[in-house]
This record gives structure tokens, sequence and C-alpha cells, in this order.
């Protein structure tokens, strides 16, 4: 059986026709679906390049793996320009397939969704919310979760990234006779990986702050608010770094903000980690997390903190408040709120590690030997009803 899977996906194509991504979309990712169908068609935007830095990115191609090709773009905008070569694309991205799974709410999704793959059996895999994208034009946004919505309707199964919040925004109350559901994460966990204790914090070591997000290209991850923030606390006196990890073309505005702002000694933007046990490193190092992000699902940013039992502050968004206990969230630009809150803890290394040990519990529930069973039981509920379907 040969499944499509629909996503928001950037890849890069050698000479030799091997496909790459600087990103979660590897072929090990992809390994999660082929463990119950047999073939995954999987779409992306192309663009051909001559030199893959193999340090940065993951092979995509593999066994049983058939690459869709989207001409490139970027954006909305993009994508209306060029519609004339993307939208036939879109429309015979189901041609020889038999399901389709869309990962939403991604306009690649909503594209095939309405241009050709109504006619297949499908099920949904709902990754983040819509209405937070605070970026997009009002419309877009209405149009996005009237999407969601009206994919979810008719699903044949729908998994949600959380356990209840962007249930409660977008289930179907009243399920379709043979429809199923279920939540798990995308993130993936080995229960090796999880630390067997929490992290001690010694009082007078400088105090180290991390903040991760891959794709450094616009405000939505919060740095602005974490910056303002050093500046709150510079100005107490506190001994203190930041280190924002990723990669992007914003990262010199926000050094020459914190230059601006004075704080510039205090940053240090170091790149982008591609290797986990690297990134883990890293965060073992840190005294905290913070992440004052505008939007999200359930941030596996997030998750790989807790699992080494870095404490962490966050936002009210999306799925994160299932993650951490609200004292501990805030508005996305609270700069005063999250300084006084660093400061507080700077001060309290054992509520660090009452922090660090509570994450590290909740970390638990996020290894791939849990989700596994959840995500191939979706899976083969989706597989099972069109063999169904073809019995009948």
């Amino acid at each position: 059986m040969k499944l499509l899977l629909v996503d928001n996906v950037h890849l890069c194509r050698d000479d030799e026709g091997k496909y790459y991504a600087p990103s979660i979309y590897n072929y090990k990712f992809l390994q999660r679906y082929l463990n119950v169908f047999d073939e995954v068609r999987f779409m992306g935007k192309i663009k051909p390049v001559d030199y893959i830095d193999i340090e940065r990115c993951a092979v995509v191609s593999g066994k049983n793996v058939e690459i869709y090709e989207i001409p490139w773009y970027q954006g909305i905008r993009e994508m209306v320009s060029k519609a004339e070569k993307i939208f036939p694309v879109y429309k015979d991205a189901s041609k020889g397939c038999d399901c389709i799974i869309f990962r939403i709410a991604q306009i690649e999704s909503f594209m095939v969704y309405l241009l050709g793959g109504r006619k297949l059996p499908y099920a949904v895999e709902v990754v983040n919310d819509p209405e937070a994208w605070v970026d997009m034009l009002p419309l877009i946004r209405k149009f996005s979760v009237l999407m969601m919505r009206q994919m979810i309707k008719n699903a044949k199964g729908s998994a949600f990234v959380t356990e209840e919040i962007l249930q409660k925004k977008y289930a179907i109350r009243k399920k379709k006779a043979g429809s199923f559901t279920t939540n798990y994460s995308s993130v993936e966990l080995d229960k090796k990986i999880i630390a067997k204790e929490p992290m001690i914090f010694p009082k007078n070591e400088e105090f180290r702050i991390v903040h991760v997000s891959n794709l450094i290209n616009n405000d939505m991850k919060g740095h602005k608010t974490l910056i303002d923030a050093a500046k709150i606390i510079a100005e107490h006196g506190y001994s203190f770094k930041i280190a924002f990890i990723g990669e992007g073309d914003k990262i010199n505005d926000f050094k020459s903000y914190a230059y601006k702002i004075g704080v510039a000694d205090k940053i240090q933007f170091i790149g982008r980690i591609n290797k986990i046990n690297d990134l883990f490193a890293e965060l073992k190092d840190s005294s905290l997390m913070v992440f004052p992000s505008v939007t999200e699902g359930l941030p596996r940013t997030v998750i790989e903190a807790m699992a080494v039992g870095l404490p962490v502050l966050s936002t009210f968004v999306g799925g994160i408040p299932e993650l951490l206990d609200n004292k501990y969230l805030f508005r996305p630009e609270d700069d005063i709120g999250f300084a006084n809150k660093i400061m507080q803890l700077m001060d309290n290394p054992e509520e660090l590690q009452n922090m660090s040990k509570a994450n590290i519990l909740r970390a638990q529930s996020f290894t791939v030997q849990r989700l596994s069973v959840k995500r191939n039981w979706f899976y083969k509920k989706l597989k099972e009803s069109i063999d169904n379907s073809f019995v009948k």
C-alpha cells in the first residue's frame, strides 16, 4: 500500500539525484510511516544544488521512498505567482497512491486537499494551530482555521500533537462511524537519553541561558523578548550569558539590537547544531532554557531540554501549558515577567533543581518507545480502513 505524505517541506537535490533536508525530515523520520505502509510518496519543494553540506543536512532518499517534486518557492505570494506550474503538480500528487496523511495546518496540505486529495481516504496529523499565526494576514489565518476544521471533519482519523488543547479547539464532537483519533508528538527521544538525576546548580557559577530555534528568520520564537529581558537582568548586576542556537538571515538584526541596548557582551549566536548528541551536550551545559515563542504546536525544542533535566521558561501558546507549570509561563512579549523570573531562579538553585526533576518526569511520556505504539496504531487503523472498504 502506498501512502502520500503531505507537509511543508523544503528539500535539496544533488547532481546524483539524492535528496537532503536541513531539518527533521530525513529518512529516519519517514521510517515511522514505512513501519506500516509499503511505500511512501513524500512531497517536497525541490532546490537543485551543486554542493551538499552533509554536516548540516540529512539524507531523505531511501528504500521505498519516492520524492514527489514541487517547483521551488517560498511563501504564499511566490506560490501564487508560480500557480500555473505549481497547482497542476499539487493536483496530480495523489495519483497512484492508496491513501494520504496530511500534516496540518500547512498551506501545502490545504492545496493538495482542494485540488484532488479529497478523492482518496486520508488521515490528518495536527501539528500546529493556525489561529496563532500572528505573522500571517488575518484572511489567511481565517482560511487556514476553516480548512483545518473541514479536513478534520472528513478525515478517517485524526492524530493531535497535544493531549487536550488542540482537541478542544478543533476536534469534531460527533465523529463519523469508523473514525479514530489519538495523540502523539513528532519528537524522537530514546529512553536512554532521558536524564537519570536532576541537574545541580552551583550558585556562584555564571548563569547560562539557552534558546533554540533552528531557523532565525523572524521574531516568532521570541529572540527580541529575551534580549530585552537580558537588559533588565544586566541592570540588576547579575552575571549571565545567553546562547542562541540556530541560523538565519535575522541574526545580524538581533546582534545589532543587542548592541544598541547595551547587552551585546551578554549575547552569543552559536549557529545551528545538527547532531542531536551535540545539541544535548549544549543543553546539559546550560542553566536554563528561555523560549518566548509566539506560536507553537508542541515544541520539540522544549521537550528535548526537559529530557536532559534543563529547567524551562516559555509561553502560554499551543500545547506548552501541557508541558510546564503555569508559573513558568508568560506572554510572548513579557520581557519584564521573564526577567523577574530568571533573576528569582538565579537566586534559588533549589527551585531550579525541582524544575529539573519535574521536567525529567514529564519528558518520559515522549520516548520513541511510547510514541511509536501510538503512531503505529494510528497508521494501521488508516490502512485497515482502506482494506475493509475494498472487502465491502
